[in-house]
């Protein structure tokens, strides 16, 4: 995998935390959260084990509305949202 300068300094000093399944609803994802208290979550419509649906990139989406602040947005070739960087806000994260 290739990345970033600016993708590795991200993610310096940090670590990653289980999310829970997009199956289980928004609120499972909040909920995780809740518990993890991340400081960022990234959002992408490509998901690995699921190439053919979006439910997951959209049940993201739906919890992730209003929580933070997008920090960093790629779009598709057709120019629509295909992944966000979402910084959290103070209260979500410690």
């Amino acid at each position: 995998m290739w990345v970033a300068p600016a993708y590795i300094a991200l993610l310096a000093q940090r670590h990653a935390v289980p999310a829970a399944d997009w199956r289980d609803g928004p609120e499972a994802l909040l909920k995780s959260i809740e518990t993890h208290r991340p400081h960022y979550v990234f959002l992408s419509e490509y998901h690995p084990r699921d190439t053919i649906r979006d439910e997951a990139w959209r049940v993201g989406l739906a919890a992730m509305s209003g929580r933070g602040t997008v920090v960093h947005a790629r779009h598709g070739p057709e120019g629509r949202l295909s992944a966000v960087l979402v910084r959290l806000m103070a209260e979500s994260a410690p």
